[in-house]
Parts: structure tokens; sequence; C-alpha cells
């Protein structure tokens, strides 16, 4: 791997290097990560080279045969339900066979690595534009290799009234974290809108990616396998606040728990979100309380004067995090 070194002093020019770019309404823009790293994030690297990390995993010296095999090691939560991270890397399957992956995103550089041992097949991803989609094209490189497993299959397909399609449509919050999604039917059938299908087996139960769903009680979706409940979803419905109810919400917040600072502000009917120095978010009105642009959802908590007590902040991984306003409001 001779085209591999630590990002250890981000001004260091690298020969070859690609610069990241950040598509915006008005073109791209460069994106780069301005910050010394040794680990996550922070590796500059090669497809080549990633692939010569791969076939190493494969067939690695005695000396190391022992830790890459904990890094593969399924572990357990305390309910049993198996972790597919075992120790960094992901373990699971693409068409029915073994795929061992990790994905990435720094800035605007977003990569994918995987392998697949039992063919003895890698693919390693990397893109330079944050709209990329490093797995996508790694899985449409995997199929032109690798016949997909005949699948089991598919139960009996129940054929729901368009009463009990409409039961289940609409606008739900996760239950956890607050985000917000939609059931909608379309060709496709009854599905998330940016997610996976929902196949019933009757009028309020569902396969989701091999999952069991069920309408477990009126406008709630309750996802669980056989260790027990995944998520739950709670059916809410579509808020229009006032200009009043906006300006309410804005001010300055801080976090203890990160020691940061947001700033929310309004433009019209949208909150604007600023979070340090560089970056700025326009989140929608969704539910009562909730607002998102779709990755990042903030939901405040308030009194019945309509006074904010609290801002809490969901991503992919980072979930309820809580802001508090700063003075009066």
């Amino acid at each position: 791997m001779t085209h591999t070194s630590w990002r250890d002093d981000y001004t260091r020019v690298v020969p070859g290097r690609a610069i990241a770019y950040q598509p915006r309404p008005d073109g791209f823009h460069m994106q780069m990560p301005f910050e010394n790293v040794y680990g996550h994030g922070g590796l500059l690297t090669t497809v080549g080279d990633l692939l010569k990390w791969n076939e190493y995993l494969s067939s690695p010296d005695a000396r190391d045969a022992d830790v890459i095999r904990q890094m593969q090691q399924e572990s357990h939560l305390a309910n049993g339900r198996p972790d597919q991270y075992a120790f960094g890397l992901f373990l699971g399957e693409y068409n029915g066979t073994s795929e061992i992956s990790h994905s990435g995103q720094t800035a605007a550089y977003t990569s994918f690595l995987a392998r697949y041992p039992n063919q003895r097949v890698s693919v390693a991803v990397l893109c330079n534009v944050a709209s990329g989609a490093p797995t996508d094209s790694a899985h449409a490189v995997v199929d032109l290799f690798m016949a997909a497993r005949p699948e089991t299959p598919p139960p009996v397909r129940y054929s729901m009234t368009p009463a009990e399609i409409a039961a289940v449509t609409g606008l739900y919050r996760d239950a956890l974290t607050g985000s917000p999604s939609r059931v909608v039917s379309d060709a496709r059938g009854l599905h998330f809108e940016y997610g996976p299908t929902l196949n019933p087996v009757s009028a309020t139960r569902f396969l989701i990616n091999g999952d069991a769903a069920e309408v477990s009680a009126p406008g709630t979706i309750t996802v669980s396998d056989s260790y027990g409940a995944i998520d739950r979803y709670e059916r809410v419905t579509q808020s229009t606040p006032t200009p009043q109810a906006l300006q309410a919400l804005a001010g300055r917040y801080t976090s203890a728990e990160s020691a940061s600072e947001a700033v929310v502000s309004v433009d019209g009917t949208v909150l604007v979100l600023k979070l340090g120095s560089n970056m700025t978010l326009r989140l929608d009105a969704v539910y009562e309380g909730g607002f998102s642009d779709g990755r990042l959802t903030a939901v405040f908590e308030h009194d019945a004067s309509g006074k904010p007590l609290a801002m809490r902040l969901t991503t992919d991984r980072v979930w309820g995090l809580r802001f508090s306003p700063v003075g009066d409001k």
C-alpha cells in the first residue's frame, strides 16, 4: 500500500489527490476536511491500495490471523440480538451472499469498501462529490460479476382494499428519535417513501426486510424481529405553524452535552438553523413541534404558552441531542 497515508497535516500537498465538491443550487463548491486526523475519516488512499488491504484480510499472515478473525466476529447485544457491526466491519448479506463492508464520509468525500469472501471478490468505490452513491455503485459492479442466489418464494400476498391502504398510508414519526417518514402507496406497492416495502400478509400485518411489521394500535406501526420490537412509528398530522408560532422558536440555544451553540431564525415559513460557524440548514415544518430537511430533524418541547423549553436534534448518528434556549424568549 504505497499510496496510503494519514491526513496528519491537512495543508500538505498530496500528488494526485482529488478535490471534494458539494453540489449547491448555483453549482459545485469545494468542501474539504480541514483537520488533522489519525483514524476515522483521516485516511488518504486509492482504490488499488484498498483492494490490496481486502486481499490481505482474506489471506493474512499467521501473526495477524487472530486479530483479523476478531475484526469479523459477530457480537451480541444484552437481549441476544446479533450486532452486525462486529469489531469495526459490517457483517451482512447482499443478493444472498456474505458481505463484509464499511462505508465512509468526510466533508464531501464518500466511499464504500466491500469483500465477498465466498467468491473472493472485492469492490472499492471512492467518490469526491457529496452526492455520490458509492454503495449503490459498488453493488452495481458486484451484480456484473456475481449471480444472485435464487430467492425463496415469497409468502402469499394479501390484497389490500383501498380503505385498508388508506388506514396505513400517511405521515409518521419515529417514536424514539422523532424523525419523520411517510408511508405511501404507488406502482411499487405500499412502502416508506424513501425506504423499504411493506409486503402485506393481512390488513394490519406486513413483512419488511424479513422482519414483521404490525399496525399494533390505530396509527402505530411496530416493526419486530425474533428478539422483540425494533422500531415504532406513530402517525402524526402535517403541521402548518403560524408566523407567531415560528417566531416564538427563534433565538439562541446551547447544548451542555456537546458544548455547542445553535441559532434559530425564521425565513418565511422555514426555520433556519445555524450550527457552529459553517453549517446552515433550512427546516420545513413537518408535524407539531417537528421540523426537518430530510437529514436532520429538530423537535421543540414547549410549555402551554408555546414558549420553547428545549430543542432536540436528530440525525443518523445523533438522537435527541438537547439544546436549551438562552435568555428570555
